[in-house]
């Protein structure tokens, strides 16, 4: 295999070597134990709700009154101010999970300013119910620059990540990503199950996302002219019935400048970028694989007679020759998508940008780098939590993990069989719980080469 960044020479003038530049995670040595996890109590944030002063969200109990109080705080002001380990969640109420925040009967409307930190792990498991998602149903709210990290959703109808309803707010900056899994019925989309009016900017999502009816990757249906721009999607989207799309199941919204490359699979009324479509699509694409039974499907959108303005398709990799509300001069070989010159009209200066290490070379936003490869070298990170080590690192070539009892030696490469991978990113868990006293060592390796010695030419060994 190709080492990653570095030339190669003879291996008669150097040989092989581990380079293990990585962090260690060292597995404790634990003796049997046991997690009786139950919903704690609330705990009222820091804080007094203004702008000057926001309430300070910082652990999963801040959230919590949130969802007990939703109701009364329309117009407050609520700043993350750091990550927050929601993986407790899975065992609150008696397995139910988190309790979303805001409900038709108590609508959450404050301002919540996530200053790009993580809730990492939330579990809701909320099959049936309507309203499902951190944010259950918000009205006028605002959220901005929030992440959810491997979030684990089952709701009903209205069912998202970041918030199952949401009536005339904002979303700028939000994301859903790491192994996230969201499930619903009708109304479901990894970051918003459904939006009337309002605004989504600079957000994207990586994540599984199954429902019936209006499921998209980000959004399951952008109504009331709910506009979306600048956002990306990647993952498997699937829907039983109608209306399923990359980006939107059903968008009745401005789209421009965006992207999917999410796989979808539907019954009717399939697009790699939109389900079914009434207003403009603008500088936009789609390359991920798309299934459909009937026989509305495109590789772009799968039904709706609005012309798509500059916006192209994969024909080779969505399996799809045609698209509603186009020509078929949009749809492009894979040779032809990334290629710059395909693009008319498209600005590369300062806002689109190419690269063929980055997103497949396929075009990215320059301010909103695709989540697969926003890292390089692959990082590698790994949390301690609930009887659980947890590591997800990059796939890359000449990348592996290694474990051992020691650390002077003994290391031996775990086998890929016992790893998990999703969506360009590998992960193992490794449980502590009730297993005999033992202490192992992971380290993440690659093969190198050795620098020249003795009268070997010293240029520069490694490429940038």
């Amino acid at each position: 295999m190709r080492g990653i960044g570095f030339s190669h020479r003879s291996a008669s003038r150097r040989g092989a070597i581990f380079i293990q530049g990585f962090i260690f995670a060292l597995l404790l040595a634990v003796a049997s134990l046991t997690v009786e996890a139950q919903t704690p109590k609330p705990v009222q944030p820091e804080g007094y709700g203004s702008s000057s002063n926001p309430y300070k969200i910082k652990a999963a109990e801040n959230l919590l009154w949130m969802s007990q109080n939703a109701a009364f705080l329309g117009g407050q002001y609520f700043s993350v101010t750091e990550d927050i380990d929601a993986s407790a969640t899975e065992s609150w109420e008696s397995g139910k999970g988190f309790p979303p925040i805001g409900s038709e009967g108590g609508k959450f409307g404050g301002y919540v300013f996530g200053n790009g930190k993580k809730i990492i792990g939330l579990k809701i498991n909320r099959p049936g119910s309507a309203h499902v998602g951190l944010f259950g149903y918000a009205d006028g709210a605002v959220f901005d620059n929030l992440r959810l990290e491997s979030p684990e959703i089952e709701g009903g109808g209205w069912t998202g990540g970041l918030v199952g309803y949401l009536n005339n707010g904002q979303v700028n900056g939000c994301s859903v990503s790491g192994s996230a899994s969201i499930r619903g019925g009708d109304y479901v989309g990894a970051l918003t199950g459904a939006a009337y009016k309002g605004v989504f900017t600079w957000c994207y999502a990586v994540a599984q996302v199954n429902g019936q009816n209006y499921v998209g990757g980000l959004i399951g249906m952008n109504s009331g002219d709910a506009q979306l721009s600048g956002c990306y999607t990647m993952g498997n989207v699937t829907g039983s019935a109608l209306y399923v799309g990359g980006l939107s199941g059903w968008s009745a919204g401005a789209v421009s400048a965006c992207y999917s490359t999410a796989v979808v699979r539907g019954y009717d009324r399939v697009g790699g970028l939109i389900g079914q479509n009434s207003k403009a699509v603008n500088a936009s694409y789609a390359v991920g694989y798309v299934v459909g039974v009937d026989k509305y499907k495109g590789g772009l959108v799968g039904y709706g007679s609005i012309t798509l303005s500059d916006s192209y398709w994969d024909r080779q990799t969505s399996g799809q020759q045609s698209s509603a509300g186009s020509q078929s001069s949009f749809g492009l070989t894979t040779a032809q998508m990334k290629s710059r010159s395909s693009y008319w009209g498209w600005n590369f200066s300062n806002f689109w940008d190419m690269h063929p290490q980055i997103n497949s070379g396929y075009p990215f936003m320059r301010s909103l780098v695709p989540y697969q490869t926003s890292t390089i070298p692959p990082a590698w990170e790994y949390t301690l939590s609930n009887g659980r080590l947890r590591m997800t690192w990059a796939v890359a070539p000449d990348v592996w993990l290694e474990r051992s009892e020691r650390l002077e030696s003994g290391w031996e490469r775990v086998p890929e069989s016992e790893l998990k991978e999703s969506e360009g990113y590998y992960t193992l868990s490794v449980s502590y719980i009730q297993q005999p006293i033992k202490r192992q060592y992971y380290r993440l390796a690659r093969e190198v080469l050795v620098q020249p010695v003795d009268g070997e030419a010293k240029g520069s060994e490694q490429e940038p």
